[in-house]
């Protein structure tokens, strides 16, 4: 019940400063691409976690995080050479 509480509060919270914030369509929309890849991420966290189990599903996550990092940054420096 408190956590309910506290999701109703914050809710009226966003409401309530959603007035004073600016249009959705005057926002930087230049970093879609990685917010599309944390929402992926997440999603293939959400449906490995009950069959891999929590340790499985985080390692494959860092492992998968890790080689993205490299891949990007060895492309970045490849293109840029």
């Amino acid at each position: 019940k408190v956590v309910l509480a506290f999701m109703v509060l914050f809710g009226a919270l966003v409401m309530v400063g959603a007035a004073g914030s600016t249009n959705l369509a005057a926002l930087d929309w230049s970093d879609r691409n990685h917010a599309a890849l944390v929402i992926a991420i997440t999603a293939a966290a959400v449906a490995a976690y009950r069959p891999l189990g929590f340790l499985i599903t985080m390692a494959l996550l860092v492992l998968f995080a890790r080689l993205g990092s490299v891949a990007v940054r060895s492309l970045v420096l490849t293109t840029m050479v």
